[in-house]
């Protein structure tokens, strides 16, 4: 189903280090490993469908594949998805799971995840599967979320 182009080859040292020496005994040889290039950014402004869920062979992780017109992308599911979904608006009226919003369209007590700070261009926090942050406040521009680590962290409202 997945492209080639979708996935990268992670290289496997044979437990050698930097300098050619064998560190860990009896690790030779072994299958060649690719793993998978997820997006956690969404460049187009359009629905996706979700074509299909999968767990990952390597990690534990739920994946969704999702097809636009022309494009194929990986994506780390959110808790509740179904393949019978269309997903990923960014419409503040049609608030769905798996939705991409501004923090300032979010409403308040809500469960977030792949949080972007403002420098980034991809998101930083809170993207693995099965983390979230809570949105407590909205104040001067500002939005606060509280992490995993009950640490409250302020990021921008765009």
């Amino acid at each position: 189903m997945y492209k080639k182009k979708l996935t990268k080859f992670t290289r496997v040292t044979s437990g050698r280090n930097n300098q050619g020496k064998i560190t860990v005994r009896h690790k030779e040889g072994g299958a060649k490993k690719r793993s998978r290039l997820f997006c956690y950014t969404t460049d187009t402004k359009h629905f996706q469908v979700i074509s299909e869920l999968k767990n990952t062979k390597s990690n534990n992780k739920l994946i969704l594949i999702l097809e636009n017109n022309t494009t194929i992308k990986f994506r780390i599911a959110t808790q509740g998805l179904d393949n019978t979904k269309t997903t990923f608006c960014f419409d503040k009226k049609a608030i769905s799971l798996g939705s991409d919003l501004f923090l300032r369209d979010v409403p308040l007590g809500s469960e977030i995840h792949a949080i972007r700070d403002s420098k980034n261009e991809n998101p930083i926090y809170l993207r693995s599967s099965g983390t979230y942050g809570k949105l407590l406040k909205k104040e001067n521009g500002k939005v606060f979320i509280r992490l995993r680590s009950k640490f409250i962290k302020i990021f921008p409202e765009n």
